[in-house]
């Protein structure tokens, strides 16, 4: 925002580049505040995001199986980070069956290569 512009301004003294300005300013300051927020999650909206039920959730933060955070001065609420719950869901990844013909693929030409620079292995 115009740094000339106090707030005892009066609406009528503003430009029109000025209006525009406090308007854009107002826009930043409530995307960037919505953003931040979407970033931290509630257990209700990691059950949406997961499709998990609330008790798995809870039982899953018991066992310390999915990254979850606890505020500092303690209590019982717990909320996730988006982020973290997306790698989590994504951490163990089940290969498909071409992906792992081609590592059994690259496994034996390595192991062809080894075999013929270092002669026979046993």
């Amino acid at each position: 925002m115009d740094k000339n512009i106090n707030d005892e301004a009066l609406v009528i003294h503003l430009t029109v580049s000025q209006i525009k300005a406090i308007i854009e300013s107002v826009f930043q300051d409530a995307s960037s505040a919505t953003k931040k927020q979407s970033e931290i999650l509630t257990i209700e909206e990691v059950c949406k995001l997961t499709g998990y039920k609330k008790a798995t959730i809870y039982k899953l933060t018991h066992e310390r199986k999915i990254p979850f955070h606890k505020p500092a001065h303690g209590g019982r609420r717990i909320f996730f980070k988006k982020e973290e719950i997306s790698q989590w869901l994504q951490s163990n990844h089940i290969e498909t069956y071409e992906e792992s013909f081609e590592n059994q693929k690259k496994d034996k030409i390595t192991y062809n290569k080894i075999k013929s620079e270092h002669g026979s292995i046993r």
